[in-house]
């Protein structure tokens, strides 16, 4: 599945608004909004694996999830809005 970068929110000031450009906008955002839908989903652990029907009682039914996106999104906002470096100078010059 592809998906665009949001780059077409912005619109100049004198631009005309009409419905035709009011639709398509709308058309767009819903689809933005499947996307995290979906990438939410994978955040919370509730992976696509998990809903697929269970195998019969004789064939190995090994369904791992590692929850990877959340550790990915968790590492970086700690390292964003984490404890900041502090450095210690003896001289104020």
């Amino acid at each position: 599945m592809r998906y665009r970068k949001l780059e077409y929110y912005i619109m100049p000031e004198d631009a005309p608004m009409d419905l035709n450009l009011l639709c398509y906008w709308l058309k767009e955002h819903e689809i933005d909004c499947h996307r995290y839908r979906h990438l939410r989903e994978m955040y919370e652990g509730n992976h696509p694996i998990l809903h697929v029907p269970d195998k019969p009682k004789w064939k190995p039914d090994n369904r791992i999830v590692m929850n990877f996106a959340k550790y990915i999104v968790d590492m970086l906002n700690g390292y964003f809005l984490g404890i900041p470096v502090k450095t210690n100078v003896q001289d104020e010059a």
